[in-house]
């Protein structure tokens, strides 16, 4: 693979054209790094490669993906999760804070019923009315993915219950933050150290999604306070 990569580059570079190489998106986690070291002792190969990409199918743990974490401060590159069919919320958040992924995917944004966890359900059983809605895991990611958007940074966040509540959090570009706690029932949540401003809330379960909550006012120093009636996602985050 190392040897094909500095193929290429090499008779890319000498038409003009410079792109960012990603690899090796092993099938198995554990493999990734692995590859990736093998990959890079090639002569040439290091200064080609821009971003180290897994699939999420075999040999996931907390190991692998800190091993795939650690090479992306090591070699000053980005991580990427690009592949797991049916892959959830609880994957996007290990993804996220342990190899501190830049990308993240599934592996079809819709998918026709059956549900097979993608975001998006298709539904064909009326072919001149088909009908497009979100699949129960799609309810959830979209905690996320509605509130986050491109060029965010992730900032720190921790839980002082993080068996039952965890979060992710957010700077946007616009220098907006975001917090998305998934929760694995009902919680009353004290949410501290977002800058003072006025905070939308909303959140989705099992039951429902995309539910609007009462805005919350937070003064400098002060802590939002927020509820989900059921395990799910809740967001918090910067008007």
């Amino acid at each position: 693979m190392g040897n094909a990569l500095v193929a290429t580059g090499n008779r890319l570079h000498s038409l003009g054209w410079s792109p960012d190489f990603i690899g090796p998106s092993t099938t198995a986690s554990a493999n990734a790094a692995v590859y990736w070291d093998g990959m890079r002792a090639v002569p040439g190969a290091s200064a080609l490669l821009s971003e180290l990409s897994y699939h999420r199918y075999d040999q996931v743990s907390s190991s692998s993906l800190q091993q795939i974490g650690l090479r992306r401060t090591r070699d000053n590159v980005r991580t990427s999760m690009l592949e797991r069919i049916g892959s959830g919320i609880d994957d996007l958040f290990e993804d996220l804070t342990i190899a501190n992924v830049s990308a993240w995917q599934q592996f079809a944004l819709g998918f026709c019923v059956p549900d097979d966890g993608s975001a998006y359900v298709i539904n064909q059983s009326s072919p001149a009315n088909p009908t497009v809605t979100l699949s129960a895991t799609g309810k959830l990611l979209s905690q996320v993915f509605r509130y986050v958007r491109s060029g965010a940074v992730r900032v720190a966040a921790t839980s002082a219950n993080g068996g039952q509540a965890n979060p992710v959090a957010f700077r946007n570009a616009n220098g907006k933050y975001a917090v998305i706690v998934r929760t694995q029932g009902a919680q009353q949540l004290l949410i501290r150290g977002l800058p003072a401003g006025t905070y939308g809330v909303n959140y989705a379960t099992a039951a429902s999604a995309n539910v609007s909550a009462t805005d919350v006012v937070i003064t400098t120093g002060g802590a939002a306070s927020v509820s989900i009636p059921s395990a799910g996602a809740i967001t918090i985050f910067a008007r």
